[in-house]
Formats: C-alpha cells, structure tokens, sequence
C-alpha cells in the first residue's frame, strides 16, 4: 500500500484526517514536518480531509506532503501510518483520537480540552502544548524510535476504545433516552 502513494519502506508516516483548516493546526504539522525533514529524517504527511483554507493548497506542491480527499481510503491510510497527530487549537472531542485506538496507531494531540479529558499523556497518548514545534517534534522522534513506547500507548489506547459504543449504538442510545425524557 506505501507503494501505490508513493511511500518508501524506510519512510515513517504521519497522518492527520480532518478538515484542513488553520483551527486545525495544520500549519504546525508542516512546520515540524520540514524541522524534521532538515534532521535527516525520512518522514511524509498524509492530510486526509476537504481543504476549507486555501492557503493550504501550495503546501502539496511540497514532495513529502500527500493529499488525500475526505473519506478516500481512510481505512488504508490508517494502515500505512505510523501515528496519527491531531495539533487542533479547539476540538469539543476529537473522533479521529478513537480511530487511531481502533486502528492500533498511536496518537499526538494537543494538550486541550477535549484531547487532554481521553488523552493521559504518557498512557494512552502524547500530548503537546498547542503550536510548539519542539514539543510536537520531540513526541514524534520518541514514537519513531521507542518502540517500547509506542507499543505501550498504541496497546493502551486500544484497550480504552474497544469498550466504547459504536455511532450507531450511542445513537440509539441517546435516541432511547431522549424519548424517555419527553414521555415523562
């Protein structure tokens, strides 16, 4: 699959799945993207989502950049990615952090409400503080070379998803409730 999106084997990939946007914390990625990049690291971004800022579209002419339209083969860049990093300056409660358990990918996010009430930093998770480069880039060197850590948050993070109620059963549940409460 790395492949036919032209990843090399010795390539780590990171994967943000979402609306591109400047709320998102796109401009983060790319920037701790080109810091590593300068480092001698073989790494490329997969931005999987509608871009909404049009700034962002000069941003794929770059070659380690990868843009793949909403919804499009979500499930095989889950499986070529080596993490998934969320940099959002805002997120009520990330849906992409909970694929990312269910996948057995190891997550990033930034430490905000929302993130930081599901993500235990060190346990199932790193988290960093909101546009800080270093601290982003320091969690991706550790994922990328601890696999004992990466194992650890991947594993843990798993374990906290599977008990958790699909869409459709959350929503029955709430719908169940919902009417409980109106035929009172």
């Amino acid at each position: 699959m790395k492949g036919s999106l032209n990843i090399g084997s010795d390539e780590k990939v990171i994967l943000f799945a979402g609306r591109i946007t400047v709320k998102k914390g796109i401009t983060s990625l790319i920037r701790v993207l080109d810091l590593l990049t300068n480092e001698g690291m073989k790494v490329k971004l997969i931005l999987a989502g509608e871009i909404i800022d049009r700034q962002y579209f000069k941003i794929f002419t770059k070659s380690n950049v990868l843009h793949i339209p909403p919804r499009e083969k979500i499930n095989d860049l889950f499986e070529v990615c080596d993490c998934v990093v969320l940099p959002s300056f805002q997120e009520a409660f990330p849906y992409l952090m909970l694929e990312a358990g269910a996948w057995k990918k190891p997550f990033i996010g930034t430490n905000i409400p929302g993130i930081s009430e599901f993500i235990q930093e060190g346990e199932n998770g790193l988290l960093f503080e909101p546009n800080n480069i270093k601290m982003l880039a320091k969690c991706l060197r550790e994922l990328f070379t601890n696999t004992q850590l990466k194992e650890k948050l991947t594993a843990s993070n798993f374990k906290r998803v599977e008990g958790l109620p699909d869409c459709k059963e959350y929503a029955n549940y709430i719908k169940e409730h919902y009417f409980k409460l109106i035929n009172k």
